[in-house]
């Protein structure tokens, strides 16, 4: 078969991978090869001459390990209801700041509904050192707004593997993130025993107040560690 197959992202919102890799540039691809799109769409890349029998199974289901950053806004129904037409703007702003850092540590948002964001990170450092710094940015934000007006986040993330099949993700990693997030002070991060495990050692994080929670449709108890902002 001559020539090759050259994929190119085009989308501002999500990040295609190739093998697991961010695509940042014109990358050739190869037979075998797995893409993954937005939304959890896993595609393999299969070449073979006319008339050539395809004999490998095609796998459509991937695990794969990830950071996982759950985020919603305290008080939001309260905001809404306060004023709705400025409430969607400052989602908006606040949207902007966490595709902005999401996208600068090779992660991705995976979904928005409403004030709730899930986000996923190649490792819990890039995910803890993005939801730090939307923290800081969003509390520079607030300063020039009035106190009822304030737009605070509850951050919660978890590590684990996720399951990835052509209807979307799927793995208690990304409940107990979510159930992680809602017990965050607004304006805070939780994040669980396992990220703060694979943190040990680095510069720059501080975890206070050690807790051991039993979280909602989780069978077993998770140990959760405040990040100081």
């Amino acid at each position: 078969m001559s020539g090759r197959l050259i994929l190119t992202h085009l989308s501002s919102v999500n990040l295609t991978l190739v093998n697991g890799i961010p695509v940042r540039e014109a990358v050739p691809l190869r037979t075998g090869d797995l893409i993954e799109l937005a939304d959890g769409i896993l595609l393999r890349l299969e070449l073979y001459t006319s008339g050539e029998e395809v004999t490998l199974a095609i796998s459509r289901d991937d695990r794969r390990m990830y950071a996982v950053l759950y985020a919603d806004v305290a008080g939001y129904s309260r905001l809404i209801e306060d004023d709705d037409i400025a409430t969607a703007r400052q989602i908006e702003t606040c949207l902007g700041v966490f595709r902005h850092e999401t996208e600068r540590r090779n992660g991705r948002i995976v979904n928005i509904a409403g004030d709730g964001i899930l986000l996923l990170f190649p490792s819990a450092e890039a995910a803890l050192t993005c939801a730090i710094t939307c923290q800081r940015t969003f509390a520079q934000l607030n300063l020039r707004l009035q106190p009822m007006r304030r737009m605070e986040f509850r951050i919660g993330i978890n590590s684990g593997d996720i399951f990835i099949t052509p209807t979307g993700m799927h793995g208690d990693s990304i409940n107990i993130a979510a159930r992680v997030q809602a017990l965050a002070t607004p304006g805070g991060i939780l994040v669980t025993g396992v990220v703060h495990d694979q943190l040990q050692g680095h510069e720059g994080f501080k975890f206070e107040d050690v807790q051991t929670n039993e979280l909602k449709n989780i069978s077993r108890e998770v140990r959760t560690y405040r990040v100081a902002v």
